[in-house]
Protein backbone atom coordinates (compact mmCIF):
# COMPACT_ATOMS: atom_id res chain seq x y z
CA UNK A 1 0.00 0.00 0.00
CA UNK A 2 1.28 3.42 -1.14
CA UNK A 3 1.29 5.95 1.82
CA UNK A 4 -1.62 7.78 2.24
CA UNK A 5 -1.93 11.45 2.51
CA UNK A 6 -3.81 13.80 5.24
CA UNK A 7 -6.74 14.35 2.61
CA UNK A 8 -7.09 10.08 2.13
CA UNK A 9 -7.54 9.34 5.85
CA UNK A 10 -9.21 12.51 6.75
CA UNK A 11 -12.08 10.76 4.29
CA UNK A 12 -11.68 7.53 5.92
CA UNK A 13 -12.33 9.40 9.41
CA UNK A 14 -15.14 11.39 8.65
CA UNK A 15 -17.07 8.08 6.46
CA UNK A 16 -16.69 6.26 9.66
CA UNK A 17 -17.39 3.10 8.10
CA UNK A 18 -15.76 -0.09 9.68
CA UNK A 19 -14.01 -0.82 6.58
CA UNK A 20 -12.72 2.60 7.25
CA UNK A 21 -12.02 2.37 10.28
CA UNK A 22 -10.28 -1.01 10.71
CA UNK A 23 -8.21 0.66 7.49
CA UNK A 24 -7.05 3.89 9.80
CA UNK A 25 -6.60 1.31 12.62
CA UNK A 26 -3.76 -0.43 10.30
CA UNK A 27 -2.27 2.48 8.91
CA UNK A 28 -2.02 3.47 12.69
CA UNK A 29 -0.23 0.15 13.49
CA UNK A 30 2.04 0.28 11.03
CA UNK A 31 3.71 3.64 11.87
CA UNK A 32 3.87 2.56 15.77
CA UNK A 33 0.46 4.97 16.65
CA UNK A 34 -1.04 4.23 19.70
CA UNK A 35 -4.79 4.36 20.15
CA UNK A 36 -8.01 2.55 21.69
CA UNK A 37 -11.79 2.52 20.78
CA UNK A 38 -12.04 6.05 22.43
CA UNK A 39 -9.88 7.26 20.32
CA UNK A 40 -11.23 10.33 17.68
CA UNK A 41 -10.49 9.12 14.13
CA UNK A 42 -9.37 12.46 13.15
CA UNK A 43 -6.60 12.68 16.05
CA UNK A 44 -6.01 9.42 15.38
CA UNK A 45 -5.43 10.83 11.81
CA UNK A 46 -3.37 13.77 13.09
CA UNK A 47 -1.24 11.35 15.17
CA UNK A 48 -0.64 9.49 12.13
CA UNK A 49 0.15 12.44 9.89
CA UNK A 50 2.61 13.43 13.02
CA UNK A 51 4.13 9.73 12.62
CA UNK A 52 5.03 9.71 9.19
CA UNK A 53 6.28 13.21 8.56
CA UNK A 54 8.67 12.66 11.97
CA UNK A 55 9.73 9.79 11.05
CA UNK A 56 12.49 9.38 8.14
CA UNK A 57 13.10 5.58 8.42
CA UNK A 58 9.27 4.53 7.13
CA UNK A 59 9.17 1.08 6.18
CA UNK A 60 12.76 0.37 7.17
CA UNK A 61 14.27 -1.60 10.66
CA UNK A 62 17.64 -2.00 11.17
CA UNK A 63 18.43 -5.07 13.48
CA UNK A 64 22.42 -5.51 14.83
Amino acid sequence: MSQLNFEQLKKMALSGTPEDLEQLHQVADDNNVSYDDSTDPMQLVEAIVLAMDSDDNIGVEEVI
